[in-house]
């Protein structure tokens, strides 16, 4: 007796490559079939942060929590708080008059070392928060987690604190008792509850986002992602919430007027040391103002390309788009920040951590080994002075923060449009490449 073979299934049926198949049995990830190596992580992780929170006791080539503690007493006192003599080089006073108010209660402690002691543990746990929130969404995104205990007693989040403890962002954020360890727990909120969806969420995410807008007014740039995701409620929160700190801080202020004729003046000047960003390293080697302007115009060219040619993955039904266009956008965009403005420090770096987790999504502008690079040489924690070698060093040095940023903003902008062009031209059998949201039929840019 004959029997005749199976039909092939048809090829339309074929999941793409990198598909996920719907429906299909969850992979098992690594550390379920080997549960002790997450146990074995979390002796090394709290060590690693405990070293850096210890290590940020010694004495630093600076200190940016005095000019904090001091600023806050003058707003108590009713003594103007920007009367500093910005000429000289020491660190400055610079958040606004809302963050002012913000970081006011601090002044409560009424001791400089209890203050301080409590910016630095609150920044530290900061980071570690940021980080199990920043596990958690991956974890969900890739379907090995749908709650927060299976997210988070996974591998990712202690490895994750090992390898963000272990950068010159965190040892020098702590060190210098810098407040970038809250800022990235208020990127990672508003990232957490933009791609959530409802009223609420887009509240929280306003808020989020405000507060840090309030304090670090360079956030706002990240405006770019509500606007573009629809979320009008979340883009008022975030508008108006800075403007009332602002309001407030302003008038419960000692001749606030100083925030305009002392600080401002001073942020408009490019400091030659200290400086990551393309103007402060131009001046430092003293490069022409043409030459100067030229790296500022490409990566600001850089930028818009990849914020733009992300766009159609931010409504992707893919799982894992959505939360890679939103970590990638958010990093594209602070980075160039980092870049074109008159200062940005290495240890800024810190901020851009979420792009690092987008490397476990299926799809990733950190699957290169460019990004990578850019990565090692904003966030590595390793020196490169000599005395042996000593002007190789020192150039090496002053300059691999802005090359990593740009390294970065080329991975990430070149890879947002090859992805793009790719999802519209015809492919090499004569179909059409997926299109991100194909499974609706719809133009993602549409927002549909």
């Amino acid at each position: 007796m004959s029997h005749s073979a199976p039909s092939p299934a048809p090829a339309s049926a074929k999941p793409a490559r990198d598909e996920p198949r719907r429906g299909s049995a969850r992979t098992t990830r690594f550390d379920e079939r080997f549960p002790w190596v997450s146990w074995a992580l979390w002796p090394l992780a709290i060590l690693t942060a405990l070293h850096k929170i210890w290590a940020s006791y010694e004495s630093g080539t600076t200190d940016d929590f005095t000019t904090v503690w001091e600023a806050i007493n003058r707003f108590w006192s009713g003594v103007p708080v920007y009367s500093e003599d910005y000429t000289t080089t020491d660190p400055h006073y610079l958040y606004l008059p809302g963050g002012t108010m913000l970081l006011s209660p601090l002044s409560a402690l009424g001791s400089f070392e209890a203050a301080r002691t409590l910016y630095i543990f609150g920044n530290a746990i900061a980071i570690v928060i940021a980080l199990g929130v920043l596990s958690h969404i991956i974890y969900t995104a890739r379907g090995w987690s749908k709650t927060w205990l299976g997210s988070l007693s996974g591998a990712l989040w202690p490895l994750s604190i090992i390898a963000v403890f272990n950068t010159e962002a965190v040892q020098n954020n702590l060190l210098f008792a810098n407040i970038n360890g809250v800022l990235l727990l208020l990127a990672t909120l508003f990232l957490y509850f933009l791609l959530r969806e409802g009223t609420t969420s887009q509240v929280f995410s306003g808020l989020a986002l405000g507060l840090a807008i309030t304090i670090k007014p360079q956030f706002v740039v990240l405006l770019f992602l509500p606007f573009f995701r629809r979320q009008w409620l979340s883009l008022v929160v975030a508008l108006l919430l800075p403007i009332a700190c602002n309001i407030v801080g302003w008038t419960l202020m000692a001749e606030p007027q100083g925030f305009f004729d002392n600080l401002v003046p001073y942020l408009g000047e490019v400091r030659d040391f200290a400086n990551s960003s393309i103007v402060g390293v131009g001046v430092y080697f003293g490069a022409s103002t043409v030459t100067i302007w030229f790296w500022r115009i490409l990566a600001a060219v850089l930028v818009l390309i990849g914020a733009f040619t992300l766009l159609p993955w931010r409504n992707s039904t893919r799982p894992g788009d959505r939360e890679m266009w939103a970590f990638t956008t958010t990093s594209l965009l602070l980075i160039g920040v980092f870049l074109v403005s008159s200062l940005g420090q290495m240890y800024y770096s810190l901020l851009i951590v979420p792009l690092l987790f987008t490397a476990f999504l299926h799809r990733s502008t950190m699957h290169n080994p460019v990004a990578w690079l850019g990565v090692y040489l904003c966030l590595a924690i390793d020196s490169w002075y000599s005395d042996q070698w000593f002007w190789a060093g020192r150039i090496f040095e002053t300059l691999r923060g802005t090359v990593g940023w740009m390294l970065l903003l080329i991975s990430i902008s070149i890879s947002a449009l090859i992805w793009f062009l790719n999802r519209s031209t015809p492919s090499i059998s004569g179909g059409r490449h997926r299109k991100p949201a194909e499974e609706n039929k719809t133009q993602a840019w549409k927002g549909e």
